[in-house]
C-alpha cells in the first residue's frame, strides 16, 4: 500500500492529459492481472463542447486537450477511453472535422426510457414506482406515457416528477393531470417534500449546462432568449409546439421588447437546433419548434422573469449595437 502511494504521488500533475493518463495507466497496470486492459470513462465532455462553442482561447484549450488524449489513445492500445455527454458534445467529438476525433470515435447513443413496449415500460415502471407506494399508487399507461415524454426518458428527471407527482395526488389513481401538477409542485418547489423542494437550482434546466460559457458572448446569449421566447409562447408541457415564425413576431420579446433582427433570431434558432436543445417538425405548410426536453421548457417558462433578468443587460446591448449598425 505504501508502494502504491509513493507510485501516486510521482504522478505528473502538471504535464499534459496524454501524458498524465498514461502514467496512471502505467500505474493501475502494475498492481493488475497480466494482460489486463485499462478503461477510463470521462463524463460530463458537455464542458468541452461548451468550450469549443465559446470561441477563442477556450476553444483553443478543449482542441488541445482533446489532441493530446487523441495522440495518446492511437500509440496505447492496451488503454481505451470511454466519453460520455448529452448531444451537444456530438459536434466536437463527431460531426466536426475541426475535431481531433472525427471519423475515428465509435458512437453509440443510449437509448432513453419509454413505454413502446412491454419490456420497455416494465423498465420505466421499475424508475418511477419505488417499492413503498407501489400499492398506494396506480399510475396508468397513459400517464406513465405522458411523465416520460416529459422528462424525455431520462431517469433522473423521470424519479423527481415521479416523486412530486406522489406527493401532491389527492387520489390513488394517477391521472395525466397529476404529473402536471406534480411537475409544477417540483418547479415551484412546494410539494413538501424537503429532498425535493430543497434542491438548489432549477430540476430540468440541467441540461442547459452546454451553454454555461457561451453566455459571455453575444451567441450564448441569444440561444438562452431563443429558449425562454419559446417557452413563453406556449407551456411545453401542454403538447402544442411553436410556429417557428413566432419567435420573430410581435408575439415575441425578442422583437416587441428588444427589436432584434429576424436574421439573428434565426440564427439563435438554428444554434439551440445545433445543440439538441430544441427539435423542429416541418411539413410543407410549416415549421413547428418544441424542446426535446419538456421540462427544461417548462421549467425556464416557470421561472421567466428571472431568467429574461438575467440576459437583459446583455440582449439590450445587443439591441443596441444593432439600431447604431441601422443607423450608420
Amino acid at each position: 500500500m505504501w508502494a502504491r502511494w509513493i507510485a501516486y504521488k510521482s504522478l505528473s500533475f502538471d504535464a499534459d492529459a496524454g501524458t498524465f493518463i498514461g502514467q496512471l495507466s502505467d500505474l493501475l497496470m502494475e498492481y493488475s492481472p497480466q494482460g489486463n486492459r485499462v478503461i477510463f470513462l470521462i463524463d460530463e465532455i458537455d464542458r468541452f463542447a461548451a468550450m469549443f462553442f465559446e470561441g477563442g482561447s477556450r476553444k483553443k484549450l478543449a482542441t488541445d486537450i482533446l489532441w493530446q488524449i487523441r495522440h495518446f489513445i492511437a500509440e496505447r492500445r492496451d488503454i481505451g477511453i470511454v466519453f460520455a455527454g448529452s448531444s451537444a458534445a456530438r459536434e466536437v467529438f463527431i460531426s466536426n472535422p475541426e475535431s481531433p476525433f472525427f471519423n475515428s470515435i465509435e458512437h453509440l447513443e443510449l437509448s432513453p426510457f419509454s413505454t413502446r413496449t412491454k419490456q420497455q415500460e416494465v423498465s420505466s415502471r421499475q424508475i418511477i414506482e419505488p417499492g413503498q407506494i407501489r400499492y398506494r399508487h396506480v399510475i396508468s399507461r397513459e400517464s406513465l406515457e405522458h411523465l416520460v415524454w416529459v422528462c424525455s426518458g431520462i431517469p433522473y428527471y423521470m424519479k423527481l416528477v415521479a416523486g412530486a407527482t406522489y406527493a401532491v395526488a389527492t387520489q390513488s389513481h394517477i391521472l395525466v393531470s397529476d404529473v402536471n401538477a406534480g411537475l409544477r409542485a417540483l418547479l415551484s418547489k412546494s410539494t413538501g417534500i424537503s429532498k425535493l423542494d430543497d434542491m438548489g437550482g432549477d430540476p430540468g434546466a440541467d441540461d442547459l449546462r452546454t451553454t454555461v460559457t457561451l453566455e459571455r458572448n453575444s451567441d450564448g446569449v441569444l440561444v438562452r432568449a431563443v429558449l425562454y421566447a419559446v417557452a413563453d409562447l406556449h407551456s411545453p408541457i401542454s403538447g402544442h409546439r411553436v410556429l417557428r415564425g413566432r419567435v420573430s413576431s410581435k408575439e415575441s420579446k425578442l422583437s416587441q421588447h428588444y427589436r432584434l433582427p429576424k436574421e439573428m433570431i434565426e440564427r439563435g434558432i438554428e444554434i439551440c437546433l445545433k445543440l439538441g436543445l430544441l427539435k423542429l417538425a416541418a411539413s410543407e405548410s410549416s415549421q413547428e419548434l418544441f424542446f426535446a426536453i419538456p421540462i427544461l421548457g417548462e421549467s425556464l417558462r416557470n421561472s421567466s422573469a428571472r431568467h429574461w433578468a438575467l440576459v437583459d443587460h446583455e440582449l439590450s446591448a445587443i439591441s443596441a449595437n444593432v439600431l447604431e449598425g441601422i443607423r450608420q
